[in-house]
């Protein structure tokens, strides 16, 4: 069986193309309002429905054992409401299901790896876009954490709201566009 299969479960679908979102996560000593230092993960939502699907995420690991402190790459099926800490994310292109193993392949070649002083899982975030986004999966135009925190802190909100007032616990997944887009 397709190693992608056992992991995901099957990736087909009716639909011709799933979005790609980067998800977010509050952390212990940050949550809405401080969305520039929530977790971030990157999610093709293969069922819309229940806002789940193939997730892939930059974890770090610290070790009593001498080890210290090691990032991993963690790839999952996640449904984004089962978590109290996801305050939904930013929708920033669309893949085809026969595509999602290419991108898994090309995800898990850019293994979790600190390039400076307080790197995190946002810049190895978007390291992986940078290579995915020749294959037109990603909007272009995302190319910066920082033209992505007004996105973010719109999904968190909204995520937040709709949970204070309707008691559900669907994420809000909101379009990441640029002024002047349509």
């Amino acid at each position: 069986m397709n190693k992608l299969k056992e992991l995901f479960g099957s990736t087909t679908s009716q639909e011709p193309s799933h979005s790609l979102v980067i998800a977010q996560y509050e952390r212990a000593d940050f949550t809405v309002g401080n969305e520039e230092e929530f977790h971030w993960a990157l999610i093709v939502l293969t069922n819309v429905r229940e806002q789940k699907g193939p997730s892939w995420q930059a974890l770090e690991y610290n070790y009593s054992d001498g080890r210290g402190l090691v990032w991993r790459l963690v790839a999952a099926d996640v449904g984004l409401p089962k978590s109290e800490k996801c305050f939904g994310g930013v929708r920033i292109g669309t893949i085809k299901s026969e595509d999602i193993a290419t991108m898994d392949e090309i995800i898990k070649s850019n293994v979790p790896s600190p390039k400076f002083d307080g790197w995190t899982c946002r810049d190895w975030i978007m390291e992986t876009l940078e290579l995915i986004e020749p294959k037109g999966w990603v909007d272009p135009k995302v190319t910066t954490q920082s033209s992505l925190i007004p996105f973010m802190k719109k999904a968190s909100q909204a995520t937040q709201t709709k949970r204070e007032t309707k008691k559900k616990r669907e994420v809000v997944i909101v379009e990441f566009k640029e002024e002047g887009d349509e």
